[in-house]
């Protein structure tokens, strides 16, 4: 939306200093006739087009880690009134292992809501059946359509946006057709949307802070390490995060309101799943031997470099 502001702003100056500075009369004196709207003090106000929407997204959003499991998830339980209202069941099959993916994650939402918007239609009164597969480096996701009585698959459409939405995140998405030659046998015929993403690479670390702008910088200070990031702004959530992440390393900020940094670091070194996750406390607070006292391997003072941040990851990776 800022970006859409910026260049209504930019027309809106245009237009000023097109009359301010009369560059019409000017330009006319050397022959030359603008199409520009700024000669008649307007902005153009058209709506941006899809392939903008997603320029300016690829712009503003940096690839994530994504648990892919948490993310199918989330798109079965918006999906679900759409999956009530037509009568298709949906069954999910989780990979057995927890599968991380570095991807867009508002762009990989939405590609999975096409897709099961688009096979919700072609497969009424039906299942869905949707399953993952790890195949280093990629994770696998089937989304296969199963009809109901008296129903017939019909061919699925509807699925540029989201064909192009996995491109965007580096992945793939193709479409397997049901063979003739299974009906003729009496087997039922399924027609499967497959989706190869990503695996997240590295080393996974967990930054704990409230502030999504430190967040937001941590992120890109990791871009292109060895070190994969992920956010958690909620201090309350760490143990569970970190449970559930399994990072190599936690950084860890200690001015938090209500469940400050201190709290949080008894809480990780109180908890068995946890206790032996190395913690950096980075902080603008010079608590170094506190921190160090309450069990963090190492201490980082705010306001931290990016050369800086990699070299106490890298420490703690590689004593050497």
């Amino acid at each position: 939306q800022l970006q859409r502001e910026e260049k209504l702003a930019r027309g809106v100056l245009a237009g000023y200093l097109w009359a301010a500075q009369d560059v019409g009369a000017r330009t006319s004196a050397l022959g030359y006739e603008p199409h520009s709207s700024a000669a008649s003090g307007t902005v153009d106000t058209q709506a941006t087009t899809p392939n903008q929407e997603l320029a300016w997204l690829c712009q503003s959003v940096l690839p994530e880690i994504t648990d892919l499991d948490t993310t199918i998830r989330e798109v079965l339980d918006t999906a679900a009134p759409l999956l009530a209202a037509a009568h298709v069941s949906a069954c999910y099959s989780p990979c057995v292992k927890s599968l991380q993916l570095k991807v867009l994650g508002p762009m990989l939402r939405q590609a999975m809501l096409d897709v099961l918007t688009a096979t919700t239609r072609c497969v009424p009164e039906g299942t869905i059946r949707l399953s993952v597969q790890q195949s280093p480096p990629e994770a696998l996701l089937f989304v296969s359509v199963e009809p109901g009585p008296c129903h017939t698959v019909c061919a699925v459409d509807g699925l540029e946006m989201a064909t192009h939405l996995i491109t965007l995140c580096g992945g793939k998405l193709s479409v397997a057709l049901p063979s003739c030659t299974a009906e003729a046998q009496g087997q039922p015929r399924f027609l499967t949307v497959s989706i190869a993403l990503p695996l997240a690479q590295g080393v996974p670390v967990l930054f704990i802070d409230d502030n999504a702008d430190a967040l937001r910088l941590f992120q890109r200070y990791l871009s292109g390490s060895r070190f994969s990031f992920v956010g958690e702004s909620d201090p309350r959530r760490a143990v569970d995060a970190a449970t559930e992440l399994e990072p190599g390393l936690i950084v860890l900020d200690v001015m938090m309101p209500e469940h400050d940094g201190w709290r949080v670091l008894t809480d990780l070194k109180s908890d068995s799943a946890t206790r032996d996750t190395p913690v950096i406390v980075c902080s603008i607070l010079a608590q170094r031997d506190l921190a160090l006292a309450r069990g963090a391997v190492s201490f980082i003072r705010k306001p931290v470099s990016r050369q800086d941040l990699i070299s106490s990851l890298d420490l703690q990776l590689d004593p050497r």
